[in-house]
């Protein structure tokens, strides 16, 4: 299984490139958090809580 946010193919009505982008935002916060952090744990909930967020602003 493949997250979403990896997948090449867009939801649909939805842009390929705005899901990309949407993709690499949710990335970036969870990787900083993984490697701030070390924790699995706060990594999980980083990866959730960015996705939240942008599924609620797009």
């Amino acid at each position: 299984m493949m997250p979403e946010t990896a997948s090449p193919e867009p939801r649909t009505g939805q842009d390929p490139e705005d899901s990309f982008i949407q993709g690499v935002m949710d990335c970036l916060p969870t990787f900083w958090i993984a490697i701030r952090t070390r924790s699995l744990l706060g990594t999980v909930i980083a990866g959730i809580l960015s996705l939240m967020v942008l599924r609620f602003f797009f």
